[in-house]
């Protein structure tokens, strides 16, 4: 079932060869410093530094806000964007990540499981410290995907996240990336939070631009439907990619 699912998540790319291979855009949290040498240089160096709950893969999951937790105390924090292809994925299951201790899980510290070059995690709990679920079908959860091979990944946005000073109260929160699943209305908020005008709210609006159609519009959707300041459009893109 989670393998079936991830076919349905609205974080899957559609391409010519959907059928074939699966492609998702996905987030990693970090500091800016380390974003950017990876666009410079790649994720390699990334999968030698910690061993990993789950694997010694590359982590990322399909949420913002939920990769934000791992960027959020860095001096510079951000999110790389990537394109990500998920080969042969293997579902990891509370029965792999059972003990008490993460250094007893399954896959701690180790490659991938025999041929599978992704391990999917469905993952809850309190902070960072986030396991599989028993019951897979009715918990609320964030998936990780830890990738293998480092040629899988394509990065193509950095997004560098600023610290606010005054607590942002409004629902939902505004201060963090939109979720895929946000409503046009939402997102048409959050759009005046990152320095653009009200006329891009309405244009949201106007064209229904919800939390999952946000994250697949690219330069040239932006400008057809009328967005030309190039400014604007640099950030635009960086959202979308």
């Amino acid at each position: 079932k989670i393998i079936d699912n991830i076919s349905k998540g609205d974080y899957v790319l559609k391409h010519r060869f959907s059928d074939i291979v699966t492609i998702a855009r996905l987030f990693h949290g970090t500091d800016s410093e380390i974003g950017r040498s990876v666009c410079a240089t790649g994720f390699a160096s990334l999968a030698s530094v910690d061993p990993g709950w789950f694997g010694q893969g590359i982590y990322f999951t399909d949420s913002p806000s939920y990769a934000l937790k791992y960027a959020i105390d860095k001096s510079h924090p951000c999110l790389i964007v990537s394109n990500v292809i998920l080969f042969n994925p293997f579902p990891v299951i509370f029965d792999d990540a059972c003990s008490s201790d993460p250094s007893g899980f399954r896959f701690y510290g180790k490659n991938h499981y025999s041929n599978f070059w992704t391990h999917v995690v469905p993952v809850e709990g309190e902070g960072l410290d986030k396991r599989p679920p028993k019951d897979y079908a009715t918990s609320t959860r964030q998936t990780e995907f830890v990738v293998f091979e480092e040629s899988f990944i394509s990065p193509c946005a950095l997004i560098h996240l600023g610290r606010q000073d005054k607590k942002v109260s409004t629902n939902p929160d505004l201060s963090l990336m939109p979720e895929s699943n946000w409503t046009a209305v939402q997102v048409a908020s959050w759009i005046k939070t990152i320095g653009l005008s009200e006329d891009y709210s309405k244009l949201i609006l106007d064209h229904g631009i919800d939390g999952m159609v946000l994250y697949q519009l690219t330069r040239e959707d932006w400008k057809e439907i009328g967005v030309i300041r190039i400014g604007d459009l640099r950030k635009l893109t960086l959202i979308g990619c």
